[in-house]
């Protein structure tokens, strides 16, 4: 298991984590009813870990920046 004071998620927008970790949640719900609190949580918790491990930063900003001018420029034409 990765160490929890070397992981860094402060870059990904608090919806788009939200997000996540409802999804996760979900699969490991179906997956495993029997799981109780603590074993879910856990493993939610190191499946989002490695999610954000693996994503490209750069990527994810960039993409991020894009849907926000796209946002805006739909809202400046109506």
């Amino acid at each position: 298991m990765n160490s929890i004071e070397d992981f860094d998620d402060s870059w990904i927008d608090p919806k788009h984590k939200k997000e996540l970790l409802i999804t996760i949640k979900q699969i490991y719900s179906t997956a495993y009813p029997w799981a109780d609190n603590i074993l879910s949580k856990c493993l939610v918790m190191e499946h989002y870990r490695n999610v954000v491990k693996n994503m490209n930063k750069e990527d994810y900003l960039k993409e991020c920046e894009e849907q926000d001018n796209i946002s805006v420029m739909i809202e400046q034409m109506f």
